[in-house]
C-alpha cells in the first residue's frame, strides 16, 4: 500500500549499487578502498553521467553510519527525487541539506526518527514503510507534503496524527499495520483531524469527516 507515486513506475528495480560496492567496486566490506574515492566520482557513477548539477534522481542503498552522504546536496544540487529504500538510514538528518528534493523514497531503511524533514522544504511524497517511526512532530514543518507512507512503522498514539494536521497540502496518507490503525474509530479520529485529506490506508476519506 501507499506504494502509487506518479513517479514510481519512471524507474525500474534493479539490482542496486551500495554507496560502498559503487565506490570499492567490490565488496560491501572493503570500505578501506572507499576513503581514496572522490566522492563527486561516486555521485557520477551512481547517476551514470558526468554533469551533476543536472542530475534530478539518484537510487541505491547506503548505510550512513559507515557512509556519509550529508552533502549530497551540495554535490548534486538539482536532486529532486531520492530513492534509498533497503538502505540503514537510522534518522532523516543524516540526509543533510536537500533544497530541492521532492520525492524520497525509504522504506525498509531502519528509520526511527524523521528529525531533519525539515531540511527537505519542498518535498511532496515521502515513502518511508515498514521502519520505526513512532513520532511525527518533524513533520509539522512538512508544507508541501502531499503523500506519505508509513505503513508498517510503530506509531501508537492517536494524537501523532494531530501533528500532520500542520501539512495543509497532505492528500494521501497510509498508516495500515500500526497500532494506532487498530482503534475502532480510527478512520473517524483521522478524518476530524485531517478534514482535508482525501485518501486513508488506499481509500477514499470523506472530506470534513
Amino acid at each position: 500500500a501507499g506504494n502509487g507515486s506518479m513517479h514510481e513506475t519512471q524507474f525500474s528495480e534493479p539490482n542496486l549499487p551500495s554507496l560502498a560496492l559503487a565506490a570499492a567496486g567490490g565488496d560491501w566490506s572493503t570500505t578501506e578502498e572507499t576513503t581514496h574515492v572522490d566522492p563527486d566520482d561516486l555521485f557520477r557513477r551512481l547517476a551514470g553521467r558526468d554533469d551533476l548539477e543536472r542530475v534530478t534522481f539518484l537510487e541505491f542503498t547506503v548505510d550512513t553510519a559507515e557512509h556519509s552522504i550529508g552533502d549530497l546536496g551540495v554535490r548534486v544540487p538539482a536532486l529532486e527525487q531520492l530513492k534509498l529504500s533497503g538502505s540503514n538510514v537510522a534518522t532523516v538528518r543524516d540526509l543533510g541539506l536537500l533544497r530541492n528534493v521532492q520525492v524520497l523514497w525509504l522504506a525498509r531503511s531502519g528509520v526511527h526518527d524523521l528529525e531533519g524533514i525539515s531540511a527537505l522544504p519542498l518535498l511532496r511524497e515521502l515513502y518511508a514503510a515498514f521502519n520505526n517511526v513512532s513520532d511525527l512532530s518533524p513533520l509539522m514543518g512538512a508544507e508541501h507534503l502531499q503523500v506519505l507512507d508509513l505503513e508498517g512503522n510503530a506509531i501508537d498514539d492517536p494524537a501523532e496524527v494531530q501533528y500532520l494536521a500542520f501539512c495543509e497540502e497532505l492528500q494521501s496518507l497510509t498508516l495500515l499495520d500500526n497500532a494506532v490503525a487498530d482503534a475502532a474509530d480510527f478512520r473517524a479520529q483521522v478524518a476530524a483531524a485531517l478534514p482535508r485529506l482525501e485518501l486513508l490506508d488506499d481509500e477514499p476519506l470523506p472530506r470534513g469527516g
